[in-house]
Parts: C-alpha cells; sequence; structure tokens
C-alpha cells in the first residue's frame, strides 16, 4: 500500500509480503488483516502501523520489519511453527509489536525487539 489519498480497510488476507509507505490515510476500523503465506512474509513501512487484529497463520516465517500497534487482538496460530519454520512470528532488533487486545500464541513467537501487551 502506497502513496496518497485514503484507503479504508475492512478484512482482507496477505499471502505475500505487505509493506506501507507514503502519505495515504489508511482506516483500519474493525478490521482483521490475515497473513496467510506459504513462504516468508515481511511486514514493513516507513512508519508505525496501526492495525485492530492481526493474524498470522500459515506455514512460513512472517518478519516484523517496522513497529506495529493493534488496537485489537494478535493471533500466532499454531500452523507458525515446526517444519521450516525458523522464527514464527519475528520481531526484529530494534521493532516493536505493541497489543492493546488480547495476545494469543499457539504457534512460535521470537522476539529481538520489544513485545508489550496492554
Amino acid at each position: 500500500l502506497n502513496g496518497t489519498g485514503s484507503t479504508t480497510v475492512n478484512s482482507f488476507y496477505v499471502s505475500g509480503s505487505l509493506s506501507v509507505g507514503g502519505t495515504a490515510t489508511r482506516s483500519y476500523t474493525g478490521s482483521t488483516i490475515r497473513f496467510n503465506g506459504t513462504l516468508a512474509q515481511n511486514i514493513s513501512g516507513t512508519a508505525s502501523e496501526a492495525f485492530v487484529n492481526l493474524a498470522f497463520f500459515g506455514g512460513a516465517d512472517k518478519n516484523l520489519q517496522s513497529n506495529v500497534t493493534a488496537s485489537g487482538s494478535v493471533t500466532v496460530d499454531g500452523s507458525v511453527s515446526g517444519g521450516g519454520i525458523t522464527n514464527g512470528v519475528y520481531v526484529q532488533t530494534g521493532i516493536t509489536l505493541q497489543v492493546d487486545g488480547v495476545l494469543t500464541n499457539d504457534g512460535t513467537l521470537t522476539n529481538d525487539g520489544t513485545i508489550t501487551v496492554n
């Protein structure tokens, strides 16, 4: 997602990497973003991203490369572990995952950054 203007998102699936940039106004009110790729996925952006609900599943690593805030829930499914999974959901060094709701971890969650659950 990149550019200017306005984008409103309800719920969607991301099977590849997600890079958010530009000056667009994004609204994720009431949404659930589901990262379900079977190959490694990178979540990055030019600044911190604020989501409502995040769900990570599918047999591949999910790498947080920019700060992420979830005002609702974050779910790490059991499918994000074992097999070819190295780090599962990986919060990289210098990166913060802030969860203002419930964090459910049934898979692998690796933290070299900061995870805050409020």
